[in-house]
């Protein structure tokens, strides 16, 4: 018999990305913060370029 945990974990995502000299940096960082551990976690990254490419 299996057991369902209902409890829901909440996530804290950060967005980081850069611009200097008036250009865009390479694209979008989503970062997963841990609030316990202070840990950040790289997990996806939106690359600047006529489309965007996901990548993990």
């Amino acid at each position: 018999m299996a057991c369902k945990n209902n409890e829901t974990k909440s996530k804290t995502l950060l967005f980081v990305s850069s611009f200097t000299d008036n250009k865009p940096g390479e694209g979008i960082h989503i970062y997963e913060f841990n609030d316990e551990t202070g840990e950040a976690t790289l997990k996806f990254t939106l690359e600047w370029s006529t489309s965007f490419h996901v990548s993990s």
